[in-house]
């Protein structure tokens, strides 16, 4: 069983990643119900993609496992894996189950 709170560190922690590369901005809110894509959404999309980049470098450190988020799955998915923090946890947590 994957330790979802160890996921949702390793999401939070390449959240301060990309905190530190926003010149300026303010800090994303390190919570579930963060919205990072779309409408309401954090992010733009290189920030995007340094976030998923970013979350895959922690969870393979986190978890001695290697995972592709941004895979085919995730780009036809119905409700995306990048909305919200919870919805890429969730993702991520699936792909390590997978694993």
């Amino acid at each position: 069983m994957i330790d979802r709170h160890r996921v949702v560190d390793a999401v939070f922690s390449a959240l301060e990643e990309i905190d530190a590369i926003r010149n300026g901005a303010a800090p994303i809110a390190k919570s579930e119900d963060t919205l990072l894509f779309g409408e309401g959404g954090e992010l733009e999309s290189l920030e995007l993609v340094s976030l998923i980049i970013a979350t895959e470098t922690n969870v393979a450190r986190a978890f001695d496992a290697t995972i592709t988020i941004a895979d085919e799955r995730a780009m036809s998915a119905r409700h995306s894996p990048f909305r919200s923090v919870r919805s890429l946890v969730d993702y991520v947590t699936t792909l390590l189950s997978e694993s």
